[in-house]
């Protein structure tokens, strides 16, 4: 697989003091922007407010996932807990630039360089568990954006509300300690200083085809019959047959608080009268909505997620949240007839612009070990803007990219 590029989301310097010493961390050309960067850099200055003697600094930059799923059963405790570290990279080489005595004198600095390169794929002791397939196991082994990662958010001018649970959490963070080996154990490290970080990182995905939805469940919602009726009491005038094709993916731009491109989705109906004399229906209106999904388990899931798993398994769990609902007014009378006599049809095609909303954090599908991320396109159409209950509606899932 070719490397991809990764876009992180850069917070302010911070700094972190303790008793004896001054964590103050300084990342290069800091922003509360997004920039297409694969470098976290930075340096970290390390200043003694009383003599103070350390065996070792550490610097690493680590990636965690974390869940937790209510049970629906009566079941001692109530609830399961996910946690998974898929990502821990160290700074190396930072013994050579300790002062000789390992000890910084009242007022002292220390300065260390800092340079983390964000990896496209992690690496496969990140992902040791059962699955179906390599494809599985592929996407388990992409590096997944944050979600639900609070601070980090918050930062940003983005929108923060990124559509997830309170339940499910990938936070990215750089961790600093300085440490001391215990008195009574020299093979424990004490930490007389330390900082966490948090770095918000969204990586570049490629496009295509959603693989989170089995070919027999996509051509389940993808379709859609009803039969038309007059009232209650009557005859079926007809039966109606809404589909959707796949529609190409959706691409956010990579700059927070901008539309991503836009996207316009087909969907194909064909009525087939129950009497020669029956007309095809006059639709009016038509809504489309983007619903985001995510599906979290305490436990390393097998294989891509859906609803009929979470049902099944306790372990997992799912949130799903509506956004950007769109309607517009439509009136549908170019319905092409075909056959003859008897045996009449007709076919129309109704095209659905989908735009991504600005005031949202839109993340991009992925599917990890604990926590995966799913996008489905659901379209309604109604015979009358007053109308509550949708004449037809049909879903299709659909992939967001960066």
């Amino acid at each position: 697989m070719a490397p991809l590029a990764t876009t992180v989301l850069r917070l302010f310097n911070k700094q972190q003091s303790s008793n004896s010493l001054t964590i103050n961390v300084v990342l290069d050309a800091p922003t509360t922007g997004q920039s297409a960067t694969t470098q976290v850099n930075g340096k970290a200055i390390i200043t003694a407010l009383s003599d103070t003697r350390f065996d070792d600094i550490q610097i690493k930059f680590v990636g965690n996932a974390a869940t937790t799923v209510a049970r629906t059963i009566a079941v001692p405790g109530g609830q399961s807990q996910g946690k998974h570290c898929f990502l821990i990279m160290d700074q190396r080489n930072l013994r050579p630039m300790f002062p000789s005595s390992n000890q910084l004198r009242t007022s002292e600095s220390l300065t260390l360089p800092f340079n983390f390169t964000l990896p496209s794929c992690l690496p496969s002791r990140s992902c040791t568990h059962e699955v179906e397939g390599p494809a599985v196991r592929e996407g388990h082994l992409l590096l997944p954006p944050s979600l639900n990662d609070g601070h980090a958010s918050r930062t940003a001018t983005a929108a923060s509300d990124d559509l997830a649970p309170s339940t499910a959490r990938i936070c990215y963070r750089l961790k600093i300690a300085v440490l001391e080996k215990d008195a009574e154990d020299p093979l424990w490290f004490a930490p007389l200083a330390e900082i966490s970080m948090p770095i918000h990182v969204s990586p570049v995905t490629q496009q295509s085809l959603p693989l989170y939805t089995s070919v027999a469940e996509r051509a389940e919602i993808s379709r859609t019959t009803k039969e038309l009726k007059k009232s209650s009491y009557c005859h079926a005038v007809g039966s109606l047959t809404a589909y959707l094709l796949q529609p190409p993916g959706l691409s956010l731009d990579t700059g927070y608080g901008e539309e991503g491109n836009a996207m316009a989705a087909d969907v194909f109906l064909h009525f087939n009268p129950a009497f020669p004399e029956s007309p095809p229906p006059r639709l009016k209106q038509v809504t489309s909505a983007l619903k985001a999904t995510t599906y979290f388990s305490s436990k390393g899931m097998a294989d891509f997620p859906n609803d009929i798993a979470c049902l099944s398994d306790i372990s997992q769990h799912r949130y799903s949240a509506k956004v950007q609902k769109f309607a517009f007014t439509c009136n549908v009378s170019g319905w092409k007839e075909h056959g003859n006599g008897g045996d009449v049809n007709y076919s129309t095609k109704v095209t659905v612009p989908v735009v991504l909303p600005s005031n949202k954090h839109m993340l991009p599908s992925f599917c990890s070990c604990l926590i995966s991320r799913q996008y489905t396109l659901q379209v309604r159409l109604y015979q009358s803007s007053v109308q509550r209950t949708p004449l037809v509606e049909v879903e299709m899932p659909i992939q967001i990219y960066r």
